[in-house]
């Protein structure tokens, strides 16, 4: 039996939270700055990806009045020193068996960002600037090697033992993420002027056009207007990312006369149907 753990260990932030809108995602954490290092930057992204910026002694901190706010110490920013640098790694723990037919526990890790530099043999930390860099296309088995070219151990690049000079330049952390606020269910969808069964608008909001969609759920949405929003499973047209133009809090849904939630966006089409009484989609 074989456990799979996925870490990230950022050098000054340890964090781990679980994804919210998939089982098979994670959330990596790598903040651009943190309380002893305030300023992104001067103290995260200087420098490039490899070296952050430098070391060259202690921060020093002014004590604060602890009845007002901050009510921490802050740093001077004169002394601030040292960057934001994080790794993620894989780790995974399980029986081996030995030549002689001894089974022994081992526990082994493995990065899971900043891939590129360790094809080059340099260490996969990253600034924040690069660690969060998602990937825009599809990582392949064996990456960073198989884009490399890798064929034999030999071989590890196309044009081995020729100068080295990689397909695969990635540095980000594998399986980011975009962060989601919160996830809602869907009851109905409608386009443009919304039926004779419900108000002439959306209590709060302006009489939709041809092409504001109107969309009810079981929960209010949760974010402010001008929010983005990914609707997912309703169909054509409808699914996809959209900027929120309003919200209503106090709306009657056509099929049941429930009073639900609401909220509307701009649809790039028009003449979408009505998506009724629906049960999965978010």
């Amino acid at each position: 039996m074989r456990k799979l753990y996925q870490y990230l260990l950022p050098l000054l932030v340890l964090g781990l939270a679980p994804a919210i809108a998939s089982a098979q995602s994670f959330r990596v954490q790598c903040p651009s700055s943190t309380i002893t290092h305030p300023d992104p930057t001067t103290t995260s992204n200087v420098g490039g990806a490899t070296n952050g910026n430098p070391y060259n002694g202690p921060t020093q901190f002014t004590a604060q009045n602890q009845t007002t706010a901050p009510y921490w110490s802050v740093p001077t920013a004169a002394t601030v020193n040292g960057g934001i640098k994080c790794q993620q790694i894989s780790g995974g723990d399980g029986y081996m068996t030995e030549a002689d037919g001894t089974q022994t526990f081992m526990f082994s890790f493995g990065p899971l960002s900043g891939l590129a530099d360790v094809a080059k043999g340099q260490p996969s930390t990253q600034v924040p600037s690069v660690f969060n860099t998602p990937f825009t296309g599809t990582l392949v088995r064996g990456d960073p090697a198989t884009s490399d070219g890798a064929s034999l151990g030999s071989l590890p690049w196309t044009g081995a033992p020729g100068p080295f000079a990689p397909a695969f330049t990635w540095n980000g952390a594998v399986g980011l993420a975009p962060d989601v606020v919160n996830t809602i269910n869907i009851s109905d969808a409608y386009e443009g002027t919304l039926p004779v069964t419900t108000p002439p608008a959306v209590v709060g909001c302006p009489a939709p056009a041809a092409t504001t969609v109107t969309i009810f759920t079981y929960e209010p949405i949760g974010v402010p207007i001008g929010s983005t929003v990914i609707v997912n499973g309703v169909g054509t047209g409808y699914d996809g990312t959209w900027t929120i133009s309003c919200e209503s809090n106090q709306v009657v849904v056509p099929n049941t006369g429930f009073t639900q939630y609401a909220f509307q966006y701009t649809s790039s089409t028009s003449g979408l149907a009505a998506a009724t009484l629906l049960t999965g989609p978010t």
